[in-house]
């Protein structure tokens, strides 16, 4: 199981949120100085790409998408999609944006913390009933409450299950010991007791003490939630449920909380689970390289004094820290270090991609998967998919009596001639330019329509974009290279969270910076995705008939009306491509594309 993971995570990396509220908004054509793309760090795409892979098959859910920077923590959200006629509920798992996750920490360690925020939510996707992530949304105590509770549950069935969680798990606890603040220094009552248990429960112990008749409120408020949700396990989805909500009531009576108690999430007394992981509130705490160093050692010291000493062969009992668990949890585990060193390796891209960059946000790619697009493709490629098309003629392989029939003896003969697309290279290169704002929905579609037939019939893609990334910023992106074999659901998830916002529509730049990869690969078709205006058509022509010398340049784009068509497909041929097109409906394009790209 071990060696199935680590290959899947070796595929990742060594060859490797967005909301549509503004896409209402009229998109304004404007000029601007064009930008030199910037080479970007693949470190985040790459720690992108072991998330998405790691939530999916630790959670058993392919129905999760992992969107980075929306939020400044870790977090999951559920909601219900309609699919083939029947409803299947789709989690989005909100990471911090890898390139902004500043903790004071080497970046190893930063690397662990974050893979375990990516793990624990793995976790609510794989076990937390969907009515727990909306309970007692109208009550901040209660809702908070649930949440420790449910937090300490799925954390406890993720080690049972995957065992070699637990180094890890431990790491994440000495880091949340170090951070959480002293509850003998937080002057409110409520706000202590909250904190100390959250502490007792999450990281198995109180950072300061409380006097001791609120300690054993604390300890008995813990015991009675630990001894619950042993008795829950294996239970249904509703019990599970119903033993939550009723754990949180039970809680909140115990530890003597008012009703008007309110957890704070102001900094810098905040006591939000959340800001453990907050480079901004551990940065507010005086946390530094230096100091957490030091904590983070005297915390495994003090641990390694209470764990126990086993000999070889013996065995241990449920929950007990051993010496070499600490040892573990200290250094770090091997498929963890094997995990980090294959991110780093493709952090660096090939000369000939010199300037292009890996997206590191996700996004559903469901609403861009458009079934009439696909038939209709695939209708237009038949012939492609079947291998062969049969001619009738006056001569030819076999006599065919239909034919002789139909064309009164003129064409009586067939002949098949092979057909076959596999192995054949189309790149694309897709305009995501802020021009293309009010349009960018359906140029996903036909973009994420087309790889996935184009695929499934054994051509070999790339794809390529200058747009904006929602964690990186605006950039050029390589969402897919002819090094990868397959158009997969990441490489469409990739494209889907991609947004039109590029500052400028620097085409010529984007054909030069891609000259030496197309003159290594030599793609029978490369094929523009545009609206036809770069910012400088003299250049961008230059670079057009530089290419043709290597590949057959043909591009088309998508109007909103009539005149723009015209206007486009005009644009388009100043330009000098092999062949191009412009429609007004994305259902145009199959048949159109097809006669432009397919092989004669």
């Amino acid at each position: 199981m071990r060696r199935y993971v680590q290959q899947r995570l070796q595929q990742y990396h060594v060859d490797r949120r967005s909301t549509h509220g503004s896409l209402k908004r009229k998109a304004v054509k404007t000029r601007f100085q064009a930008v030199t793309p910037q080479p970007k760090s693949n470190m985040a795409a790459n720690v992108m790409d072991v998330s998405f892979f790691l939530a999916r098959y630790l959670s058993g859910n392919q129905n999760v998408v992992v969107a980075p920077g929306l939020l400044d923590h870790f977090s999951t959200e559920v909601s219900s999609e309609t699919r083939f006629g029947r409803t299947v509920d789709v989690y989005r798992i909100n990471v911090p944006a890898w390139n902004t996750f500043n903790l004071p920490l080497d970046e190893f360690e930063k690397y662990r913390i974050y893979r375990h925020g990516v793990y624990h939510e793995a976790m609510h996707v794989k076990y937390t009933p969907p009515e727990i992530f909306s309970a007692f949304q109208g009550d901040p105590l209660r809702h908070d409450l649930t949440n420790i509770i449910e937090d300490k549950r799925i954390e406890d069935l993720g080690q049972e299950e995957w065992p070699g969680y637990k180094p890890e798990r431990m790491f994440t606890q000495a880091w949340a010991y170090i951070v959480r603040p002293d509850v003998s220094k937080i002057p409110d009552r409520d706000t202590a007791v909250y904190e100390a248990f959250l502490q007792r429960l999450l990281v198995g112990k109180v950072k300061g003490s409380l006097p001791k008749s609120e300690m054993d409120k604390v300890e008995d408020a813990a015991e009675t939630v630990e001894e619950e949700l042993e008795r829950i396990k294996g239970e249904s989805s509703s019990v599970v449920a119903h033993t939550i909500k009723a754990l949180t009531e039970h809680v909140a009576k115990t530890l003597g909380f008012s009703g008007i108690f309110k957890p704070p999430t102001y900094k810098p007394t905040s006591t939000s689970w959340d800001d453990t992981f907050n480079p901004k509130y551990v940065e507010n705490q005086g946390k530094t390289k230096g100091n957490v160093a030091k904590d983070v050692e005297e915390y495994f010291k003090e641990a390694e004094k209470k764990a126990k000493k086993v000999k070889p062969g013996e065995e241990t009992e449920h929950g007990e820290v051993t010496v070499g668990d600490v040892e573990r949890a200290r250094k770090g585990a091997v498929e963890v270090h094997e995990e980090y060193r294959n991110a780093k390796k493709g952090e660096m891209q090939p000369p000939e991609l010199s300037g292009w960059v890996k997206p590191a946000s996700r996004q559903p790619p469901s609403p861009y998967r458009d079934d009439k697009f696909i038939s209709q493709m695939q209708t237009q490629l038949r012939f492609w998919r079947q291998g062969y098309v049969e001619v009738v003629g006056k001569s030819g392989a076999r006599f065919s009596v239909p034919d002789y029939i139909r064309t009164q003896m003129n064409e009586p003969f067939a002949t098949r001639i092979k057909k076959s697309a596999k192995g054949r290279k189309l790149l694309v290169l897709a305009d995501l330019s802020g021009s293309m704002l009010q349009k960018q929905d359906e140029y996903k579609k036909a973009l994420i329509s087309t790889m996935e037939v184009l695929d499934g019939i054994g051509v070999k893609t790339a794809l390529f974009t200058f747009g904006e990334d929602p964690a990186q910023g605006n950039g050029f992106y390589m969402v897919k290279a002819f090094e990868e074999p397959k158009w997969t659901g990441t490489h469409a998830a990739k494209l889907a969270a991609l947004r039109a916002g590029y500052p400028c529509t620097p085409t010529d730049q984007a054909y030069r910076a891609l000259k030496n990869y197309i003159k290594k690969h030599r793609p029978h078709v490369t094929v523009t995705v545009t609206d036809g205006e770069p910012d400088s058509v003299q250049a961008t022509a230059a670079e057009v008939k530089e290419l043709k010398k290597d590949t057959e340049m043909v591009a088309y784009g998508i109007a909103e009306n009539a005149y723009d068509k015209t206007h486009m497909e005009n644009s388009l041929k100043k330009l000098g491509y092999h062949s191009s097109f412009a429609v007004s409906d994305v259902h145009e394009i199959p048949p159109k594309f097809v006669k432009l790209v397919a092989p004669t």
